[in-house]
C-alpha cells in the first residue's frame, strides 16, 4: 500500500488479497492440525509451530491497511493466547528431544510469537492501554535476547536453508520495539536497542 497507492487499481485489490491471505493461513492451520494434531506426539513438535499457529497475528499488524480492525483485534487476542499454548510445547520439546544440529537455526523462531502480538496490537488497537504494551514489549525483548545470545552457536552449524529462520523473528522484535516507542520513556535509550536490533536484523 505504501509503495503502489497511486496506482489505483492496486488500491481496490489491497482488501481482496488481504481476506484470500487471511483465509489461506486459516485453511493452513487446519489441514496442518488435522493432520499432526489427529495423532499428536512431542517429537513431531518444532519451533516453527510459532509461527503457524501465532503468524495469523499478522492481521493485526496490516489492519490499517485493509480497515478490518476488529479482525485484527481478534487475531491479537488469539495470537496471544495461542502463544501461551504453543511455547511451552516447544520448550517441554526441546528438552525431552533436542534438534538435531541441521535444523538448529529454527530454534531462532521463538522469539517471534511475542513480538509479532507486541507489534500487532498497537497497529490494531488504536487505544492500546500502556500496561498491556509494556508487557508484550517485555515478553518479546525476552525471548529476542534469548535467542540473541544464541546466535553465535547457531551460526556456527553447517549453512543450510533454515538459516532463513533467522530473519523474520529478528525483523519483528525490531518492529515491534518501534512500534511500542511512541509510548515509552526515555527514547534516546530506546533508539540506541533499536538502532542495534535494526542492524542485527539488516546483517543477517
Amino acid at each position: 500500500n505504501t509503495f503502489f497507492s497511486h496506482i489505483s487499481f492496486i488500491h481496490h485489490l489491497i482488501t481482496p488479497l488481504w481476506l484470500l491471505c487471511l483465509i489461506g493461513i486459516l485453511t493452513h492451520m487446519i489441514i496442518f492440525s488435522h493432520k499432526y494434531l489427529k495423532s499428536f506426539s512431542l517429537e513431531n513438535v518444532y519451533p516453527s509451530w510459532t509461527v503457524l499457529y501465532i503468524g495469523i497475528a499478522i492481521a493485526g499488524l496490516t489492519a490499517p491497511v485493509s480497515g478490518y480492525f476488529f479482525m485484527g483485534k481478534l487475531t491479537v487476542i488469539y495470537g496471544f493466547i495461542a502463544t501461551c499454548i504453543v511455547l511451552p510445547l516447544v520448550f517441554k520439546r526441546l528438552k525431552a528431544y533436542p534438534l538435531q544440529t541441521s535444523i538448529r537455526p529454527n530454534t531462532s523462531t521463538i522469539c517471534a510469537p511475542f513480538s509479532l502480538v507486541s507489534a500487532a496490537y498497537v497497529l490494531a488497537f488504536p487505544e492500546a492501554h500502556v500496561f498491556v504494551v509494556i508487557l508484550f514489549l517485555i515478553l518479546s525483548q525476552v525471548f529476542y535476547f534469548y535467542i540473541v545470545f544464541q546466535l553465535p552457536k547457531l551460526l556456527r552449524e553447517p549453512f543450510s536453508p533454515v538459516f532463513s529462520a533467522f530473519t523474520f523473528p529478528l525483523v519483528i522484535s525490531a518492529t515491534a520495539l518501534k512500534n511500542s516507542m511512541p509510548i515509552l520513556i526515555f527514547p534516546e535509550i530506546w533508539n540506541g536497542l533499536l538502532m542495534f536490533e535494526t542492524v542485527l536484523a539488516t546483517v543477517i
